[in-house]
This record gives structure tokens, C-alpha cells and sequence, in this order.
């Protein structure tokens, strides 16, 4: 029998969703990641989203205790001159969606063909591609048109960043903000703007694992530092905003060290803010070394979350996960899309639902 799972109490909310992805493709996130909150703000008009002050496992925003409910592969919106990103959040709200996650392009950009991704908007095509970074004179970047020049902004690009932002407040849209992502392969570091190959300002000459690093960054640090800075100074009054840290930092060479001075770069370029926004940090099963349903992957979340195994709701489409996960003690929800029986493991879902069309219900909302 199907019990209702109460997540309107405080011992037993929701904290965080069953992230699936592929090289962070999210398909779906509710309550989003696991966010390391910088400050939360008291309610007021237009403060921006928040963790809610009576109960920190939702969100606030606009007045409403909020979950973020999404299914998003457009992380290309801004950067991909071709993408049409007003038909895209329009699309969002049609399906009652609150959620999607830009790229900055500051850093990462994807040739064709990455990862066998059709129509891949993180791959502009030549010319396409915009980021917050000038193009100089000099022709030669490699993945077409003239290089780049990391001591001048591009204002076409924040213009377009702005309207992006615009949009998606109009459409009750909230954006994860992605500052940074890892060099998976050679490819992508061969188009990045940080390379040396793609500036006139001669940095970095590096391996790609070490562009994320306080001691091997090649000076790449500093130009970080500044494109944090005018992204948090462009995007100050916007309410729909959170900022994630870096994509996927469990690959590439991504130290916790500089995750940690990013996060006090966005902290110290708001000090003066009226508000604060959000902050989000990626963690993965993939710290703990070790593959589920082993009890030490579910163990990590209650670590980094501080709080109790039953006060995690925990959203799976994988009987073995379900299993994995109820027997360690979290709250389980199964979307069992197929119908299909349930793995002879311990552990049992404490909730089975077909889709997600019942999860709000479920919720309390």
C-alpha cells in the first residue's frame, strides 16, 4: 500500500533531489543540489531566493515556500548565439517548470559532437559562440573567428545575459548560475578562452587540470576572480538567481580549496549588497569513492547535509537505488515510470509513484 510521505514538518522535509546526469546533463532536480548557503535573507519583496527561515529543507521565493522542479539540457542558453532562449523558457512555463541552468562560457565551451549530443547548445557553431570575454583583432581562436582579448568585456554578452535573466523572472523561472566547469578532454580546453592559444594575452599555458587550482592556475586565478566579480555586479537586483560554483568538480582536477575561494569572491563582491544570493556547491557520490547501494554513499549526504538519514526524502527511478537508499535509512520515493518489479534487495520505498505528476501533491503544495 501507497503511504503518504509528509514533508511538511520540519524532522522530516525535503532537502535534496535525486540528481541524474550525464556529463551534468540534468534531467530533473528537486530542491536542487546540495547548496552551501552563504545567507539567507529575511522575506521581503523581491529579496532573492532563499532558504525559508522557518524551515531551511525549502526554498523561499516571492513570498511562497517554494521546491525547484525542473528538466533542462539547455545549459548553452546565453552563450550559443543560435539558441532561441525565450521559446525555451516559454516552453519551461507551459510545463509548470521553476528551473533551469545556464553555462557562463567565461571558462567552458564544448566542440560538436561532444559526448554524441544532437543539437548540443554548449557547441556553437563557428562564430556562434559569445562569452563574457571581448574578441580582439587577431584571428586564430579555434573554434572560429578572431581570439580573445581577457582584458575587455564583451557588453553583447551581458546584454544578452541580462535579457536572459529578464525573461526567466517574467516566466517565474529561477536560474542556477554555472560559473565554471571542468576540462573533461582536451577538446574542450582546446576552445576555452583561458587558453593560450585562444587569447592575445598569453595565458594560460597549463594543463587543463590545473586551471581550478590556487597553485598552478598559470595567473588564470585573477581573470577568474574578475569575471566573478562583474557577473555578480551584472546580476545584483535579479531575485531568480543562485550561483553554482562549478559543474561536475569531482573531475578535471578541481581542488575544494578553490571552490571554497570562489564562494568567498562571490561573498565579498555582495558585501555591500542590500541581499544576498544562494550559493551552491556540487557534491557527488563520486567523493566517496565507492558505488551504491554501498551505505557509504548514502552516509555521505547526511554528512555534508548535516542532518538525519530520515530527514532526507531521497527521489530514484532505480529500483537498485531505492533499495540502497531505504535500507540506509532515507526516505524513498520511487518513479517507477515502467512499472517494472522491484529488485530482490532489502529496503523498500516508502512511496511508489508513476511519474512526477503526483509529487506536489505528495509534497504538501
Amino acid at each position: 500500500m501507497m503511504r503518504t510521505l509528509d514533508l511538511t514538518k520540519p524532522t522530516s522535509t525535503f532537502r535534496g533531489g535525486r540528481l541524474k546526469c550525464k556529463r551534468g546533463r540534468l534531467v530533473f532536480a528537486l530542491a536542487v543540489t546540495v547548496s552551501a548557503t552563504v545567507q539567507a535573507v529575511a522575506p521581503r519583496a523581491l529579496a532573492p531566493i532563499a532558504l525559508h527561515p522557518d524551515n531551511p529543507h525549502y526554498f523561499l521565493w516571492r513570498g511562497q515556500p517554494t521546491i525547484l522542479i525542473t528538466s533542462g539540457e539547455h545549459y548553452g542558453a546565453v552563450l550559443n548565439l543560435d539558441f532561441d532562449y525565450v521559446k525555451y523558457l516559454d516552453t519551461l512555463a507551459k510545463d509548470k517548470l521553476n528551473l533551469t541552468r545556464t553555462f557562463t562560457g567565461g571558462a567552458y565551451v564544448e566542440p560538436q559532437g561532444a559526448f554524441n549530443i544532437a543539437r548540443n547548445t554548449l557547441a556553437p557553431g563557428p562564430g556562434r559562440f559569445i562569452c563574457p570575454w571581448a574578441r580582439s583583432d587577431q584571428p586564430g581562436y579555434a573554434g572560429g573567428g578572431n581570439k580573445f582579448d581577457l582584458d575587455r568585456w564583451d557588453e553583447a554578452y551581458f546584454k544578452r545575459l541580462r535579457d536572459f535573466m529578464t525573461q526567466a523572472s517574467k516566466r517565474a523561472v529561477v536560474v542556477e548560475m554555472n560559473l565554471f566547469c571542468p576540462f573533461y578532454e582536451e577538446t574542450q580546453w582546446k576552445l576555452s578562452p583561458f587558453n593560450a592559444i585562444n587569447n592575445v594575452n598569453g595565458l594560460a599555458t597549463i594543463a587543463r587540470t590545473n586551471v581550478y587550482t590556487l597553485d598552478r592556475h598559470g595567473g588564470l586565478l585573477t581573470l577568474q576572480e574578475k569575471m566573478v566579480r562583474k557577473i555578480v555586479r551584472e546580476l545584483r537586483s535579479f531575485d531568480n538567481l543562485y550561483y553554482e560554483i562549478c559543474n561536475e568538480p569531482y573531475f578535471g582536477g578541481v581542488t575544494i580549496e578553490w571552490q571554497h575561494h570562489i564562494a568567498d569572491v562571490i561573498v565579498n563582491a555582495e558585501k555591500d549588497f542590500r541581499t544576498k544570493h544562494l550559493i551552491s556547491q556540487n557534491i557527488a557520490n563520486n567523493s566517496a569513492k565507492i558505488d551504491k547501494p554501498h551505505p557509504a554513499v548514502y552516509q555521505l549526504a547526511v554528512d555534508r547535509l548535516g542532518v538525519s538519514a530520515e530527514s532526507i526524502a531521497f527521489i530514484s527511478s532505480n529500483a537498485w537505488d531505492v533499495a540502497g537508499a531505504a535500507s540506509f535509512g532515507l526516505r524513498v520515493c520511487w518513479v517507477n515510470r515502467r512499472n517494472a518489479p522491484a529488485d530482490h534487495l532489502p529496503g523498500e520505498a516508502e512511496v511508489v509513484l508513476p511519474d512526477l505528476s503526483e509529487l506536489p501533491g505528495l509534497l504538501g503544495l
